[in-house]
């Protein structure tokens, strides 16, 4: 129990506020946590198409400003730090690849299973999903861009890995299951079939991404 709900339950006790009271500020207070963590994972049962693409253009656009912090975001699922800042044009690309592509992808593969999908839901909410991604890119940058973890890395190069690893997987996780769920909504697949698809989905679009950058950068 947490110290909200002790409060609540003193103040029972006290005789400040009636039993029913008490239990309507409880459920109020489980109502208020059950709808943060349903936004947090399940958004796109809340909102509309058009709100995630607005979402998807902003995200975008603070992907091409990581670029200037050395952040690259080449391929579907991918997150690098590069020694120098990135090109513009190799910047816009990438999110291109990203996401518009990524979304075709994901709609392309839903399409031949299910034939009542619409490209603009996954236009927004595999745009909106990278959302964790733009965290993840933040927390590198600070990270190494710390002075202590500079030696560090020179030092124990392992160690470094590890540390990068641990700072990004969170994002990372909440990414990937923000975009299981955009597929689920945006697909209408339910069943094994929806796990099965969106494993050769992901699989399909890190693919098609990854040709579609070595096409138009080389």
């Amino acid at each position: 129990m947490n110290k909200a709900s002790e409060k609540v339950l003193d103040l029972v006790k006290e005789g400040k506020i009636s039993p029913e009271e008490g239990d309507q500020l409880l459920s109020a207070m489980d109502s208020s946590k059950g709808r943060f963590w349903q936004m947090l994972f399940h958004p796109f049962e809340r909102l509309s198409s058009k709100t995630t693409v607005g979402i998807a253009f902003v995200v975008a656009l603070c992907g091409l400003a990581l670029s200037r912090w050395s952040i690259r975001f080449d391929g579907a699922l991918d997150l690098h730090i590069n020694i120098a800042p990135v090109v513009w044009r190799v910047a816009f690309i990438e999110q291109v690849v990203a996401w518009p592509l990524t979304a075709i992808s994901l709609w392309g593969l839903a399409k031949v299973l299910h034939k009542q999908t619409r490209l603009s839901d996954f236009i927004g909410f595999v745009g909106a999903a990278r959302l964790p991604l733009l965290l993840a890119a933040v927390s590198l940058v600070l990270v190494v861009q710390n002075p202590q973890f500079t030696q560090t890395y020179q030092s124990f190069t392992q160690f470094s890995f590890l540390l990068l690893v641990g700072v990004t997987l969170p994002w990372y996780c909440w990414f990937i299951t923000l975009l299981f769920n955009a597929y689920k909504v945006a697909s209408g697949i339910r069943g094994r079939r929806l796990i099965v698809s969106f494993i050769v989905g992901i699989f399909l679009a890190e693919t098609i991404s990854k040709i579609g950058l070595w096409i138009t950068l080389w």
